[in-house]
């Protein structure tokens, strides 16, 4: 699955299935299979330590105590030891993973807060080039970057020149002035990198500031910053829709989104085509990279949303046909569970399947849909649809 949120998506459904279909058996054999099998899959979703799987799981869970709210009455004693397995689990993991989880989660650190427990930095707040000068802003101080003739200063917003002290091994300028201590400059050497299509090679000016960092060329009155594939892109702010604030929500999924929905204009009727996102995502917006993915240089190839992957490849259109399949299957399944007496083999089945469904389609919210975990999906899917015609044939 090559990452972790993947296998956050295909843990929250193959957690809740078994689960689904444990507490309605009789066969003690099978029981004990079952209850196993999801024990071992909800430590595997722990090991993932994907947040978005986490909440599929949590939703999948409460569609299961909603409509087996009943059997779990009468199997009280095996509900007891299903949760028990699962909070020892919960409690031998703690130390790796769950407790990052659980923290982002319900109990997530706003950033002041970060900044005064010094976990974090000052954020970026903006970069800017004009008149021959670089401004970055962080939240604290603004650092000037200035190119004069045959010469760069570095000076504070104010004007005043910044004191540095030059690493010998490294080359590195290290700022010495209160609140830039976190800043350091490096002049790289321009025959080691590919540039942007320029007659004057000046030297590169790397800046690096805790986790963020970035590379400047000056050309022609202006600064352009190192980007995808070692191209120079102009410093500018692209278009965005919604999120400004909360661009670092969900591991900067915020960002992404945001930067993400205007190209639903493009896409009411037809999308752009399967797996095209990255060829129409502005890789050009740099300063949005730096600010939020911490690297200017990163290639935004998905939209961590099943949703807006679908709106974006295949049209709106398209993701409103697919709601209503998903909408109509789940609504049609509550009313289907909700007064079922679970006898029969078919409602056993299908409570099962519909958890794990919505499960998946919770994780969608956060995660994309891929070859290696859809299929899984769209099975249970069938065969969800499948229980519900025949629970409903059954009862006409």
């Amino acid at each position: 699955m090559f990452n972790p949120n993947y296998v956050g998506s295909y843990a929250a459904m193959l957690v809740i299935l078994p689960l689904g279909i444990y507490l309605n058996l009789k066969d003690r054999k099978k029981i004990f299979a079952l209850g196993s099998l999801s024990v071992l899959m909800f430590a595997y979703l722990l090991g993932s330590k994907s947040r978005a799987g986490m909440v599929g799981f949590i939703i999948g869970f409460l569609i299961l105590a909603f409509l087996l709210h009943r059997v779990i009455q009468r199997h009280w004693k095996r509900t007891a030891v299903i949760l028990l397995a699962f909070l020892i689990v919960f409690i031998s993991m703690d130390v790796y993973t769950v407790d990052d989880i659980f923290d982002d989660i319900f109990f997530p650190a706003t950033e002041p807060e970060l900044i005064e427990e010094e976990i974090v930095v000052p954020p970026l707040r903006g970069v800017f080039s004009e008149n021959n000068t670089l401004t970055i802003e962080t939240d604290e101080v603004a650092l000037n970057i200035v190119k004069g003739e045959g010469n760069i200063g570095f000076f504070d917003d104010a004007g005043n020149e910044l004191d540095y002290i030059m690493e010998q091994d490294t080359g590195r300028m290290l700022l010495t002035a209160e609140g830039y201590q976190e800043h350091s400059i490096k002049m790289d050497d321009p025959d080691r990198m590919i540039f942007w299509q320029a007659e004057d090679e000046a030297d590169i000016i790397t800046w690096e500031y805790d986790s963020y960092q970035a590379s400047f060329k000056y050309y022609d009155e202006e600064f352009f910053m190192l980007g995808m594939r070692n191209n120079f892109y102009p410093i500018q702010e692209v278009d965005y829709w919604g999120f400004e604030g909360y661009e670092r929500l969900g591991s900067s999924r915020g960002y992404i989104w945001s930067r993400s929905l205007p190209l639903l204009r493009e896409t009411l009727l037809l999308g752009h085509g399967p797996d095209t996102y990255a060829f129409y995502f502005p890789q050009e917006d740099v300063v949005g990279k730096l600010k939020f993915l911490s690297s200017p240089r990163t290639m935004v190839d998905k939209p961590h949303n099943l949703y807006l992957q679908t709106a974006i490849n295949t049209g709106v259109v398209s993701l409103l046909a697919l709601i209503v399949l998903w909408g109509a299957y789940l609504l049609q399944g509550l009313k289907l569970y909700w007064k079922a007496d679970f006898t029969g083999w078919q409602t056993k089945i299908g409570v099962a399947v519909m958890a794990a469904v919505a499960a998946y389609l919770a994780t969608g919210f956060f995660n994309d849909s891929v070859i290696s975990v859809a299929p899984v999906f769209w099975i249970l899917l069938g065969i969800g649809i499948s229980m519900n015609l025949r629970i409903k044939s059954s009862r006409s």
